[in-house]
């Protein structure tokens, strides 16, 4: 057995630490989480400190439990075979023959009879049962850790190829609804687009939109657009480049690569890698000084054509891909869409405005035919019709209702054709009986416009009521205030003015101060006085009242 001094460091002796209360209650709790610990790391494959540490804390707790019941009398001595086997489950070989010889000494020392040992068959068994339960452990070891076979190499390895192609699949179909994605996004917003140019009336607008839309979805550093405007090429919108290689592709265009689009309506997809460069595996796209500072890498080009699939009119163009090497056939058939819409929408824009001309030179001409019964209001529509456009520009008034006041104001006095000529044509001031003829003309308009349909409905009201009266004493309604139509304010000023200026059979035309001053006196009584307060504050500004535009010269 071992003597009282066995722990001198500490100065204790086996006797007081088998006597103490706590110490085997710690040493069961430490086995139990040690061999707890051990599975779990066995289980779950932790890093191996994690495992060192609880198969050490078995082997510490099993022995400590063993000594301090009775060391080879003790009831717990299975504990050192548990310890043996646990200890072999991860590899750890040395760690298991370290703790039998270890245990092997300990309790042979611990039972202090030497060779006498050899006369005790149960405290022999149980000391030769230690490397028994060693060797057990190593083939236990051995059996878990055991290298694997070819077939099951064999069998890992197409399980793993089966996770890769797996895994691929997964990305690609992860990859192809990203993609099927991006494409609904982008046909949806180009829907809206197309609805978007639809509304618009103004050409530089759509051409703005076209160029902000394709640099954005099909993500380019350049995008613009060039039109063919009577035989002169025009870049005139244009992201990503600056005005000088803006006016160099004008110029450029049609000698450039662009010829082939222009010429034969064909798309062009330009890469680096399929064309000879000059520059550094770089290529300016115009051999010109004011495109060097422009590397171009790639560039998309779409033809802009007409429903009649005559001669390009215009390309539209996108170039230097952020995301890629080069254009894809999504990026070509997107862009060909958009090229194509804002084609058909800008050429449905010019048609409208030629058939607008048309109508307007039409109406323009009808009342000129009226007017040209008296030589001395010959002009007077059109100036009438000038002045109220100024005034409609001064105020800010929007182009929509501009274009109706700019027709209202040469139609004003088509009721005059119903009045006779001896009233019409009278060289004196007209009697007020032969003057109630003349108001007539205002009511006298209203069948006749109403019966152009193509004319919107706020022209026969404007005209209508061109004679209205701020202080409400106009004819033919009285309207008062805020309850005439702002065109009729507008012409009633224009035609006021223009009356005044020019010369009549019975008197000669004021001066342009004294026709002013002649307005700043109907103040509130005939005028609104912020549309007066417009008028004079622009029209001193005029230095020649003829080269005012018309509405369809703005």
């Amino acid at each position: 057995m071992l003597e009282p001094g066995f722990l001198p460091p500490l100065g204790l002796t086996l006797a007081d630490l088998q006597a103490s209360p706590y110490l085997l209650q710690i040493m069961w709790v430490v086995l139990i989480l040690s061999v707890s610990g051990a599975i779990l790391c066995w289980w779950r494959s932790e890093a191996n400190k994690w495992w060192y540490t609880s198969a050490f804390l078995v082997c510490l707790s099993s022995l400590s439990i063993v000594f301090l019941t009775g060391g080879f009398t003790s009831n717990y001595y299975l504990l050192l075979y548990l310890a043996l086997i646990v200890t072999s489950f991860k590899g750890t070989v040395w760690v298991c023959l370290g703790f039998c010889i270890l245990s092997s000494c300990l309790m042979y020392f611990d039972y202090g009879s030497g060779l006498g040992l050899l006369n005790n068959i149960a405290a022999l068994t149980k000391l030769l049962l230690l490397p028994f339960f060693a060797i057990i452990a190593f083939f236990v070891n051995t059996a878990l850790n055991k290298p694997a076979t070819d077939y099951e190499k064999l069998q890992s390895e197409r399980l793993e190829q089966a996770y890769s192609i797996t895994r691929h699949q997964i990305a690609e179909k992860e990859e192809s609804e990203l993609q099927l994605y991006d494409r609904q996004r982008k046909l949806y917003s180009l829907l809206q687009l197309f609805q978007k140019l639809a509304q618009q009336r103004s050409e530089d607008v759509i051409k703005d939109n076209v160029v902000d839309y394709a640099r954005a979805e099909v993500k380019s550093q350049v995008a613009f657009v060039a039109f063919n405007e009577d035989g002169r090429w025009d870049t005139s919108r244009f992201r990503g480049i600056n005005e000088i290689m803006a006016r160099t592709i004008s110029q450029k265009i049609e000698a450039g690569i662009f010829a082939k689009v222009i010429k034969n309506g064909e798309y062009i997809n330009y890469t680096h890698n399929t064309h000879h460069f000059e520059h550094n595996n770089y290529r300016r796209p115009f051999d010109a000084p004011g495109m060097s500072g422009l590397a171009l890498r790639n560039l998309l080009v779409m033809p802009m054509q007409d429903a009649t699939g005559a001669k390009p009119f215009g390309v539209l163009a996108v170039a230097n891909k952020l995301m890629g090497d080069a254009y894809d056939q999504h990026d070509e058939d997107f862009l060909n869409l958009l090229a194509t819409e804002a084609a058909i929408t800008i050429s449905n824009m010019r048609l409208y405005r030629k058939l607008e001309r048309s109508y307007y030179e039409t109406i323009l001409g009808l009342a000129q035919a009226i007017e040209a019964k008296d030589p001395y209001t010959h002009g007077h529509v059109s100036r009438v019709e000038q002045l109220s456009v100024f005034l409609c520009q001064a105020m800010g008034v929007d182009t929509a209702t501009t274009e109706i006041i700019a027709k209202a104001a040469i139609l004003h006095d088509v009721g005059k054709i119903s009045i006779p000529d001896q009233i019409l044509l009278k060289p004196g001031p007209l009697t007020p009986e032969e003057f109630e003829v003349m108001k007539t003309h205002t009511i006298n308009a209203q069948p006749i416009l109403s019966n152009i349909t193509s004319l919107p409905p706020q022209v026969t009201e404007i005209v209508v009521h061109h004679h209205e009266r701020y202080d409400g004493s106009g004819y033919p309604h009285h309207l008062k205030g805020r309850a005439i139509p702002l065109g009729a304010q507008i012409i009633s000023v224009a035609d006021s003015f223009d009356a005044m200026i020019t010369d009549r059979p019975y008197r000669r035309g004021l001066s342009f101060e004294e026709a002013l001053k002649r307005l700043e006196d109907c103040r509130e009584t005939q005028f609104s006085p912020y549309i007066l307060d417009k008028f004079l504050q622009n029209i001193v500004k005029v230095k020649d009242l003829s080269a005012l535009p018309h509405y369809f010269d703005c």
